[in-house]
């Protein structure tokens, strides 16, 4: 089976995997993703646990190669060119893994 995610660009360029720009439904935190850096992030759990929401590279390290990928990018206040920019650039890393067969990756534009 596969995995489908989305990721949102922090403020210190690194990508988190989270659904909602705001913590508030699955943290209990009014605070945007976007405003966090890695380090700042690994401060929020989720609601009614002690795990915490995970980086992209976080989530390669668990899953590359190992089951399909689906990534959605969830741009936030025009932020689209970073935000592809960020993913590219983890790519890189596993292109050598045969990326095409176990990854893909859309940027979702909204209104």
């Amino acid at each position: 089976y596969g995995i489908e995610l989305d990721i949102h660009l922090m403020k210190d360029g690194n990508l988190a995997v989270i659904h909602d720009t705001s913590l508030k439904r699955t943290a209990g935190a009014d605070v945007k993703i976007t405003e966090l850096t890695t380090e700042e992030l690994a401060n929020y759990r989720l609601e009614g646990s002690e795990e915490t929401i995970p980086t992209f590279r976080q989530v390669l390290e668990l899953y590359a190669g190992k089951a399909p990928l689906i990534v959605e990018l969830k741009p936030v206040d025009g932020n689209h060119a970073a935000l592809a920019e960020a993913a590219d650039m983890i790519d890189a890393r596993y292109r050598r893994m045969e990326i095409e067969k176990w990854l893909a990756i859309r940027l979702i534009f909204k209104k």
